[in-house]
């Protein structure tokens, strides 16, 4: 899993989200990669060659560009935390 902290700009300017102008997603490493494999036409062995802030960066135009797409939005990625994932224990 990956901890996206952000800033989103709206045509240069700073976007507020949730009381705050820094944004947090969390998102799942399959979840991620499928998102950019449907929208931008990425394949598997394109992700080896991507930074995680590159990766964060795809995900978040997955999330914002559908609907705005006629906007001129842009990202500041502040942190990218790969989280690791909790083994499943059996009962």
């Amino acid at each position: 899993m990956y901890e996206i902290t952000y800033k989103m700009y709206l045509n240069h300017i700073p976007v507020l989200l949730d009381d705050s102008y820094l944004g947090h997603v969390k998102v799942e490493e399959s979840t991620l990669k499928e998102n950019l494999k449907s929208r931008f036409g990425l394949l598997e062995s394109q992700f080896s060659s991507l930074t995680p802030a590159n990766l964060a960066h795809f995900y978040l135009f997955t999330l914002y560009r559908a609907d705005q797409s006629s906007e001129s939005i842009s990202f500041e990625i502040l942190e990218v935390k790969r989280i690791p994932s909790e083994p499943v224990r059996p009962e």
